[in-house]
């Protein structure tokens, strides 16, 4: 199974955001607490009603019997009966059972024995009504004669109005206020069970994640700076932190860093030991030239005292020209070199180009050919000129005699000119094309052609500074050529 590569941040958000949804989950969890005790309580009070309702009927309907049962039938007065006691009692019961139905909401089984209660009140008022009205009419025989029955008959209507089930409910009502106590501390031991259990975890979470910064980012924090020590005092650096999140990647960054930092140790040693040769070999020419001239009487009109001075002259050229491009190469990483932009005539420049490696060319045997051209450029005229020395120059290493190396130059789009170097060399691979202008890269690098490896990347950068492009073209066996864009004049 692939492992989960998480980022620091990740990691982060994960732990914080676990913790966040738990604290969450645990809100949502003590509101639930929270209402099943208000519930409870709802639920209490409701039984507390319901029984006090019960029992207030149960009360009215023995008052109605008791005004029944004990009312002296020779002295009962109907309408008075009627209307100072059993009516008011009456409506006092009615108003009972309308309040104990909105109470009971939607239980069927109070609703069921509240039916019957009431039912069996309604007989019982009809029976009561009815003797009412023979007594109005003056049935008192009536009355006399089936009295035992009509009272037998309204004791059964009343035990029935108060039913056993209807008694047995609020009884019911009655021990579940009883035992509400007991389940709201429930409840209440319940929820502070449950913050106390939300606490620990708390604690536990903030405790993980005190443990997380600490092992994984602190301690690795720690192996980062001693690195940092250990690089600048050139020591081994710690095993490489694994991970993949933002601190793996920067001690990542940091080791590359310092492979880097060893390669350009390396460069410039061997940049130290090509100088070494480099300057030492015309120096030695140089030297052992002025030797003669001082030892012997070797006139400068012969023959060869003329050649002993020409190679003399070349090697301090070759010297020179390492020097500048050293200065020059120091002169771009400090972003020192400036340009001083002027019209410039680009057959002027190949002219003086030409000149200056005259003399060469005609040793090599090779031929420099400038195609006409009346274009101007804006730039710097001694900055031009060097790049198309340092061009023609890399293209002399390489060409073999009796070649021709062109100097053109055509327009180009985005109001700029297209300068161009060709040469009949070997040309260079495509593998190589790509890395001729860094440092130090020479196409070639097998063959001793002398040169310090930066006069490519020089071009490039001089070029640049004018706000053009520099790259090459090549074919191996037939030649490369380089081109070039200049700003228009």
């Amino acid at each position: 199974m692939k492992r989960l590569r998480l980022s620091l941040t990740g990691k982060v958000l994960f732990l914080v955001g676990s913790l966040i949804f738990f604290q969450l989950g645990s809100i949502f969890f003590l509101m639930y607490l929270q209402g099943q005790a208000e519930e409870e309580a709802q639920r209490a009070l409701k039984a507390h009603d319901i029984s006090n309702r019960i029992n207030l009927i149960t009360q009215d309907v023995y008052r109605i019997w008791e005004l029944v049962d004990n009312a002296p039938t020779e002295i009962l007065k109907p309408s008075s009966f009627y209307t100072s006691q059993f009516a008011p009692v009456m409506f006092k019961l009615r108003r009972e059972y309308f309040e104990l139905d909105k109470i009971a909401g939607d239980d069927p089984d109070l609703h069921r024995s509240m039916q019957a209660s009431s039912q069996s009140l309604n007989e019982a008022q009809l029976v009561i009504e009815s003797v009412l009205k023979d007594f109005e009419l003056h049935n008192i025989s009536n009355i006399l004669s089936h009295y035992e029955a009509t009272r037998e008959h309204l004791r059964d209507l009343f035990k029935r109005t108060l039913t056993g089930e209807f008694a047995l409910i609020s009884e019911h009502e009655r021990k579940f206020v009883e035992s509400s106590d007991i389940r709201q501390a429930a409840n209440r031991k319940q929820e502070s069970d449950a913050i106390i259990a939300i606490c620990l975890v708390d604690t536990l979470g903030a405790f993980v994640i005190a443990f997380f910064l600490v092992k994984d980012i602190t301690l690795r924090l720690s192996v980062l700076s001693d690195n940092a020590k250990r690089l600048a005092r050139h020591a081994p650096l710690h095993t490489r932190i694994s991970g993949h999140d933002e601190i793996s990647e920067l001690d990542g960054s940091f080791h590359q860093m310092a492979q880097d930092l060893d390669e350009a140790a390396q460069a410039k040693q061997e940049l130290v030991n090509m100088i070494t040769h480099d300057l030492r070999s015309p120096l030695t020419a140089i030297r052992g030239t002025l030797e003669l001239f001082k030892t012997a009487n070797v006139s400068t009109e012969q023959e060869k005292g003329k050649r002993l001075i020409d190679l003399a002259d070349r090697n301090s050229f070759r010297m020179m020209g390492l020097i500048n491009d050293l200065l020059d190469i120091e002169k771009i990483n400090s972003g020192m070199m400036t340009i001083n932009c002027e019209e410039v005539c680009l057959a002027e420049i190949f002219e003086n180009v030409k000149l200056s490696v005259d003399a060469w060319i005609s040793e090599s045997g090779i031929d420099i050919k400038i195609q006409d051209t009346d274009l101007f450029v804006r730039g710097d005229p001694d900055k031009l000129e060097r790049v198309l020395f340092n061009l023609v120059s890399n293209s002399i290493k390489f060409s073999p005699p009796k070649s021709i190396i062109t100097l053109s130059a055509a327009e180009h789009e985005g109001k700029k000119v297209q300068i161009s170097v060709a040469d009949e060399g070997k040309g260079i691979g495509a593998d190589q094309l790509r890395g001729v202008f860094e440092r130090f890269r020479q196409a070639h690098a097998g063959e001793a052609k002398g040169g310090s490896g930066l006069g490519l990347t020089i071009c490039k950068s001089i070029v640049e500074l004018h706000g053009g492009n520099i790259w090459a073209t090549s074919e191996v066996g037939k030649g490369t050529t380089f081109h070039f864009t200049i700003p228009a004049s």
